[in-house]
């Protein structure tokens, strides 16, 4: 559910899965489908009331389907395609399956955010595959093209690693970037040393542009980010 503050101070929710807006009730329940997510109604009322993470002024929220479609368009840009794993292009329809399978599934190995600079959506952020018995997961991030080289991606990192170090428990972030994307390549590099990660090189992982590709495979731990964390206190 996503939960804003109404021009008279209360909570208004969203329902994330038939896109109700009603005032947040005790129950936690919506009332045209009768969803009840408890879980997701006090973490984002904590959202609401300013406590969100945040780092100047880039926040994540949870996303709705329009976010995830406007994601779908960034996907399928040329410039984007050369990064992904899954590199085919994406419909509407396919997107909105997707949303309501595997983001709006509480029960799913993966948690996603919409990355929002005031109200602007410039970006999608997640936790694939996540292994609560290992307490690990991969990374995922995704950008507005039209946006590139402002800092989002940076500030997003930032933000979903707060998320997974310090609220989900989590002790290792792995992510993978191949060498088709020498953009990629290098904007996570710097993440790496920023975060006090390590890397290694997994050769032939994609094939694209009629060639295999070797991929940049990274982790990062709670330890470096606890590390860094302290440095900055």
């Amino acid at each position: 559910m996503r939960v804003e503050r109404a021009t008279s101070g209360g909570l208004i929710v969203t329902c994330r899965y038939c896109g109700d807006r009603h005032a947040l009730l005790a129950q936690a329940a919506c009332p045209a489908c009768g969803v009840v997510d408890e879980s997701d109604v006090q973490y984002f009322a904590h959202v609401a009331q300013g406590r969100r993470a945040s780092a100047e002024g880039i926040h994540l929220r949870p996303p709705t389907l329009a976010d995830m479609q406007r994601a779908r368009e960034w996907r399928n840009h040329p410039d984007v395609r050369p990064g992904l794993r899954t590199p085919f292009m994406l419909t509407s329809e396919q997107q909105e399956w997707w949303y309501r399978e595997v983001v709006c599934d509480r029960r799913a190995p993966s948690r996603w955010w919409a990355v929002y600079d005031g109200e602007e959506h410039v970006g999608v952020t997640g936790l694939e595959g996540i292994q609560w018995e290992n307490r690990l997961a991969e990374i995922s991030l995704l950008i507005d093209p039209a946006r590139a080289g402002q800092g989002y991606g940076r500030q997003a990192v930032r933000l979903v690693l707060e998320e997974a170090f310090e609220r989900m428990g989590l002790l290792t972030v792995t992510g993978e970037c191949y060498e088709s994307n020498p953009v990629g390549i290098a904007f996570w590099r710097r993440v790496v040393e920023e975060y006090g990660g390590e890397v290694t090189t997994l050769p032939r992982r994609k094939w694209w542009s009629g060639r295999l590709w070797d991929a940049m495979w990274f982790t990062l731990t709670a330890e470096a980010w606890g590390e860094r964390r302290k440095g900055a206190a």
